[in-house]
């Protein structure tokens, strides 16, 4: 896998496998949420926050992950290393 790239994988059957590239730079920190629907990264400069989409279909099937929003972090000193990502249950707040 090239930088930036994650694996995502479904155990159950190992029947599904996408690699999703989601940063141009490595990936500092990542966090899969507790549905197992959503997975969060951001990129080693610490600039972006992703946020990925991973659905099962009706039919049981795996769908591929879908970008849903490309967050920019703000800081008051340029941009940093994020070390960790945590989220609400409801999804409602993601923290870094």
């Amino acid at each position: 896998m090239d930088k930036g790239q994650v694996r995502l994988r479904k155990l159950l059957d190992d029947s599904y496998e996408y690699v999703v590239p989601c940063h141009n730079d490595h990936i500092s920190a990542m966090r899969l949420s507790e549905s197992g629907e959503y997975l969060a990264t951001v990129c080693e400069n610490g600039q972006y926050i992703r946020l990925w989409g991973w659905y099962e279909a009706q039919n049981g099937q795996m769908e591929p992950p879908v970008s849903l929003y490309m967050f920019e972090i703000n800081c008051k000193n340029g941009p940093g290393l994020v070390t960790d990502i945590q989220m609400t249950r409801n999804m409602n707040y993601i923290a870094a």
